[in-house]
């Protein structure tokens, strides 16, 4: 007599996880801080951007439309510095970055 063999929990998983990424090619299975095609990407695209000549339009587009539009944008500032540790202390050691390049 055979005995049905009762699937465990973690066998289910490890078959839903094959399940999930069906292709073998690793470019597809990229995601999460190790996108590194996404990452590439935006690169690309943020350095068009800048070069494109667009960015004071841009700016100009995202600029308050109101009073009451640039308080709520001040206020929002102001309750992220409030959870903020602070800048980082190495921005302000003198020599660190090399001349014209301090972010």
């Amino acid at each position: 007599m055979k005995k049905n063999r009762v699937q465990e929990p973690k066998d289910k998983a490890r078959k839903n996880e094959k399940q999930q990424f069906p292709t073998k090619d690793p470019q597809q299975q990229e995601f999460g801080e190790g996108n590194y095609t996404a990452a590439r990407n935006y690169d690309k695209a943020a350095t068009a951007f800048a070069k494109s000549g667009e960015v004071e339009q841009a700016a100009k587009a995202a600029a308050p439309r109101n009073a009451k539009e640039a308080a709520e944008l001040k206020q929002a500032e102001a309750e992220g510095r409030d959870r903020s540790k602070g800048e980082d202390r190495v921005l302000h050691i003198k020599g660190f970055f090399p001349q014209g390049s301090k972010p």
